[in-house]
């Protein structure tokens, strides 16, 4: 179930709290999200579906696709495997959207891959690196969905970074390949 293979993700910055989702990586812990949750952040919590938590330490953030790890001490846990999109795939989303000022833990987004590696930079902020472009049907762009995985076929494809400002019905993720990348350099 794809569902306990997702995380919500707290940290704290200075007097604030922030809230994302995350995707467990392996089954010892190690939590992927983006970068830009666990920058400067102290102070970090991971929830799991069951509704247990775990205190939270960063690893590592990379800026160049505004990828991050971060680790719980737990074991055995449920984890995705990473799969690769095409344009025209269809996909899911798995975010933690804030409703009404709730929480709402297990949330998906549908969507099809409208572009893949090749959107320009001032497009989509993925640091410098490109991503893939979903056309989204649901609540994608809701605040606690960034980090959230991007699923084809049971496996982690992508990581949702933002939904884009010139049209609300494209999301746009992290892509799998950089995911591999900053396993490589971890």
């Amino acid at each position: 179930m794809l569902e306990h293979k997702t995380v919500i993700i707290q940290y704290q910055k200075d007097a604030q709290y922030i809230l994302g989702a995350g995707a467990l990586l392996r089954s010892d812990g190690l939590v992927l999200t983006v970068g830009h949750i666990l920058y400067g952040a102290k102070n970090g919590k991971v929830k799991l579906y069951d509704g247990t938590e775990f205190a939270a330490k960063s690893l590592i953030i990379d800026p160049a696709s505004d990828l991050g790890l971060c680790k719980i001490n737990a074991r055995n846990l449920p984890c995705f495997t990473l799969g690769n999109v095409a344009i025209g795939d269809p996909v899911s989303c798995i975010g933690h959207p804030m409703i009404n000022g709730n929480l709402k833990f297990f949330t998906t987004f549908t969507g099809k891959v409208v572009s893949q590696n090749d959107l320009p930079k001032e497009s989509c902020f993925i640091g410098n690196t490109k991503g893939i472009g979903v056309e989204i049907d649901g609540l994608g762009g809701q605040p606690g969905c960034c980090g959230g995985p991007l699923v084809k076929d049971g496996k982690l494809c992508g990581i949702f970074h933002q939904t884009s400002g010139k049209n609300p019905k494209i999301s746009f993720f992290g892509s799998s390949n950089n995911i591999r990348t900053l396993l490589e350099v971890f």
